[in-house]
Formats: structure tokens, sequence, C-alpha cells
């Protein structure tokens, strides 16, 4: 670097260095939590860390991010933003640390609460630094870049494709995309949320290009066999939709039934669900195996549904897992990195009450600022709908809330800290960055002075 460059990067005003850094910071989760710093992996497929030990590069860079963002976050002129957290994520991460106590494996448990806690915070400080937008921006951007990444690598390398059955002996995975990454999940929740947020008119594309990149991310999408993913994104841009179109008076209405109906659900599942699972068939077809995993984690459930196993005590610990006094199916203690269900393995992993306040913390008071906030409108309103309805369909199937460092986990925290960022709307607006030129089905809405 010249002389010239470097005065000029000393003469950089404060905000602008705060903005890149803190850009840098969200692009590197994004990354991090995408590729799992795996890529290219090859197969068999590599699921995770089944001695509980984790990845140590990954939660080195997580904790040069909290360096940073403290560093740029004015920790000694306004210290109490750097711990602003909502009431409910923080009762909710309490609860957690509460489990711990209880758990089998308190080392493994703290460690990976840690890492949760982390993320969550960064994904909430990093919004807080740039805005909902720009954070909406650099999110668009990250995906962009790997799907291209992605795409280049099914043409060139074949272990871009999921070309045999792995350890799981799945032969549906044959012939899945999942490019650069760890596996064809994944790709396909990249990709759908790519999508969204491309179709939610995020960045600021000419009309044509936004379309090619839809087109796209569809096609990898479609590729990757990711089925949850496909099928959750097109719910989630239709409510999104409906957003958009449908009377505001209606909308705070959805809410209460949430409130009212979601204890039913719970109790109802609480009674019913033990006995359903075990009268399913064990057959590997059934929903990809996800049966058998089920079953295990209703038994579990049914012996020990209020307290449950501790706070990521489940899967991945070793032979502490109370897994193994559940199954003794190999593919099951070995080689299953999660329960499939969001839901399920928190209620397995902190008990009933942990579960209520997940969905009430996670979902509930998010989409109700949504709905009530008249700060929360338009397309910016619709996009974090969609975020946050994708994720909780995502979790009928796959397993990302309180998940670490998962891509789903990330995505769907930094949904609700853009979701608080629009409800307070106390700093100085960045540019508009949601797309003028875009006139698709779902118009992004400018507001003058909104950020």
């Amino acid at each position: 670097m010249s002389d010239l460059d470097l005065r000029a990067w000393r003469e950089l005003p404060l905000s602008a260095v705060t903005i890149l850094a803190s850009s840098i910071v969200l692009g590197g989760m994004v990354f991090i939590t995408t590729t799992r710093l795996n890529i290219l992996p090859g197969d068999p497929l590599i699921i995770g860390y089944f001695d509980g030990s984790g990845s140590n590069l990954r939660q080195a860079l997580f904790l040069c991010g909290v360096v940073v963002m403290i560093v740029i976050g004015h920790p000694f002129s306004r210290p109490w933003e750097l711990v602003r957290l909502p009431a409910a994520m923080a009762a909710l991460l309490g609860w957690c640390a509460l489990s711990i106590s209880w758990s089998e494996t308190p080392d493994v448990a703290a460690r990976r609460l840690l890492l949760t806690v982390i993320v969550i915070w960064l994904c909430f400080r990093t919004v807080d630094q740039l805005g909902h937008r720009r954070a909406m921006d650099v999110l668009l951007m990250v995906c962009i870049g790997l799907l291209c990444a992605n795409l280049a690598a099914v043409a060139l390398f074949a272990d871009a494709v999921h070309h045999n059955q792995g350890v799981l002996k799945d032969d549906s995975i044959v012939g899945a995309w999942r490019g650069i990454l760890p596996e064809k999940n994944g790709a396909g929740q990249l990709s759908a949320v790519t999508v969204l947020l491309l179709l939610f008119g995020v960045g600021r594309w000419r009309a044509w290009v936004r379309i090619a990149l839809i087109v796209a991310a569809m096609a990898f999408l479609v590729g990757s066999h990711s089925k949850t993913s496909t099928a959750f994104a097109g719910f989630a841009a239709l409510c999104g939709g409906l957003f958009l179109s449908g009377e505001r008076r209606l909308r705070p209405l959805v809410v209460p039934a949430l409130l009212v109906g979601l204890p039913v659900v719970i109790c109802a599942a609480t009674v019913y669900l033990p006995g359903y699972f075990q009268r399913l068939g064990s057959s590997l077809d059934a929903f990809t195996g996800r049966i058998q995993i089920w079953r295990i984690m209703a038994a579990y459930i049914a012996a020990h549904g209020w307290t449950g196993a501790g706070f990521a005590s489940v899967w991945n610990v070793g032979p502490q897992s109370p897994i193994y006094s559940y199954s003794n199916v190999p593919w099951v203690t070995k080689a299953v990195a999660e329960g499939h269900d969001g839901y399920l393995d928190l209620w397995m992993q902190i008990g009933l009450p942990g579960l209520l306040l997940a969905c009430v913390a996670l979902f509930a008071l998010p989409l109700g600022n949504i709905l009530y906030s008249r700060a929360v409108t338009g397309g910016r309103g619709a996009l974090q709908l969609t975020l946050l309805l994708f994720a909780m369909g995502h979790n009928l199937l796959e397993s990302s809330i309180l998940a670490s460092d998962q891509f789903g986990e990330m995505v769907l925290m930094l949904s609700i800290a853009c979701i608080d960022d629009m409800r307070r709307g106390t700093r100085i607006s960045p540019p508009l960055s949601y797309a003028p030129a875009w006139r698709g089905p779902f118009v992004a809405v400018q507001r003058k002075g909104a950020r």
C-alpha cells in the first residue's frame, strides 16, 4: 500500500470505517455459516464434529468479529448499547444457560451456548451499526457471490454434486447439487434465501439483472433437490405478497390467533405425537429417514418433556448423549447431526418451557412487531415477514433454531434484529438500497427518510 493510499485510509470518516468494518464482519458471518469453512469437501457427506469439539478456526473468527464490533461500538462512551437485546431474547438465552445445570455434557453445552450468544450479538450489533437496509444489502451480496461460486463449481468440479450415498446411505441425495458447500440442504437453503431477498427488492439492481439472478438462484434450488427449502420459500413468498396487498386492519388478528393456537397445538402434540410416531413405520424411505429420528425424540420427550437434556446436549456430544439410551441404530447415533425438526430439537434440549419461550421470542413477538408497528411497512415488512415464515416452515423438517453458527440461525436472528431496528428507527438513515427500478410482483415500497 502506497503512502497516498495510507493517507486516504487515515482520512476516512469514522462512520465510513464503522460501516466497512461492520460489513466485513457480517459478510464473514454469512460466508462462515454457509460454507462451514469446508469448501468442496467431497463424499462421504461431512456433517459435523461428533465428539462435541466443534471447529476452533470458526470459533476464533467469530471471536475476532466480537473484538472488531466492540472496538467500533464506542465501548466507553455508550457501553449500554453493546448489550442491548430484546427482553424475551435475553430471557430465552437465560433459560438455555439454566438448562446447562442438568446437562450430561455441560462443557460442550456451555461452549455451544457461548457461540450461539456471540452469533446473536453480532447480528444485532452489525444491524445497529449498518441499519437494516445495509445489513440486507450485505447479506444479499454475499449470497449472490456464493451462488455464482456454486454454479461455477457444479460446471467444473465433480465434487460439487453428490455422487455417492455418503455416510447416511441415502440414494435420494445422489445427483443433488451442493456447489462449494458441504451438503445439498445448506445449498438449497442459501438459494431460497437469495430468491426471497431478490424478489422483495433488496439491492440496487436493474430489473433484467434481478430477474436473471432470481432464475439462476431458482435453478440451483431445483438442482439441489432441497424440497423443504423449495416448498417453504414458495409459501413464504406468497405470504409476503399477501402482506403487501392485504388489508392492514386484519393483520393484527394474526398474532392473537398464534398466541391462542400455539399452546393448543403444543399441548395436543404432547398427548398425541409420541404415540403417533411409534405407530408409524420405521422405513428409511419415510421422510428420508426422519421418522426413525422423530420416534426416538418423541420417546425421550415423553419421559423428559419438561426439562429436556440441556441446551445443545443431544447431538454430537459423544457417548453421553441420551440418543444412545434410546437407539442402537448406527446411522442415527453416529451420523445424524440434528433431529431434522427444530421444534422437537428444542423441546428435547430445553424442555417445554424453553420451547414456548423460544416460539414467543423468535416468532410471535417479531411477527407482532411486523403486523402492529407503523414503521414496519411495505416491502421492508414483507421481506422480514417472508424470512420469518421461511424459518418457521423450514424448521418443521430441518433444525436451525438456536443452532449455534448455522446459516438458518444467523438469517433468523438477522431478520429479528432488522425488525427491531425498523421499529425503533432512531438513527440517521443511509442511502436507500431497496431497488427503485424493480417493478416485479412484490414491489419494495420506499419512504422518504426511512432506513
